[in-house]
């Protein structure tokens, strides 16, 4: 069995880590395509061994490079050649690591090729499961939170941090439930009722 292994979409802390379980305990033929669905359209394929993936899981990003290319892929005759791709390279398995974006794609691709969608996504934003990545992200927020606390009880100032999501609230809500902010802002529409808060 050949198995094609890609990273779609943004990266995630944990993606380096699995790739590396993965190729060490398969005992079947892996390679990957590199930076994502687009090294597919773009026939970018690469072997990877035990030896290669060795150390890796201690590394950001990931190794195999990741793009976004969901704009392209919507389209009907790009799909098509992905799929023709994997055809002509033989492979008999494509393994997915990405967010909701990329789990879209894998829906797609089970169609013609066997298909696993790994989510993987700081966002966490895969309807009953916890992605790969975003408990790193939470953590890392949270120390940042902590180190701001201090300068803004010295300053006697507020501080407004952002953190991602995309349309997700996971991280917003869990760092509100670790009970760091003293105001969590879920959505743009929340902010005139949080100011008035900061007000009183």
């Amino acid at each position: 069995m050949k198995i094609a292994v890609i990273t779609s979409g943004g990266d995630a802390q944990g993606m380096n880590s699995f790739i590396e379980a993965f190729v060490k305990n398969c005992n079947h033929e892996v390679v990957y395509y590199k930076s994502g669905i687009k090294g597919i359209y773009e026939r970018d394929i690469f072997p990877i061994s035990k030896k290669d993936v060795d150390g890796i899981s201690s590394l950001g990003g990931s190794v195999i490079k990741t793009s976004r290319f969901k704009e392209d892929f919507l389209k009907a005759d790009v799909q098509k050649r992905c799929i023709e791709n994997l055809k002509e390279d033989k492979i008999d398995c494509l393994i997915i690591l990405g967010g909701d974006g990329s789990k879209k794609a894998s829906q797609i691709f089970s169609k013609h090729i066997k298909t696993l969608f790994v989510p993987a996504s700081i966002d966490n934003d895969i309807d009953g499961l916890e992605s790969i990545g975003f408990d790193s992200a939470l953590n890392r927020i949270v120390e940042c939170i902590d180190n701001v606390k201090t300068t803004a009880r010295s300053h006697n100032r507020d501080f407004v941090i952002e953190v991602m999501g995309n349309g997700s609230e996971f991280i917003a809500k869990s760092c509100d439930l670790a009970g760091l902010p003293d105001i969590t802002i879920l959505s743009e529409k929340d902010i005139e009722g949080a100011l008035k808060k900061v007000a009183l």
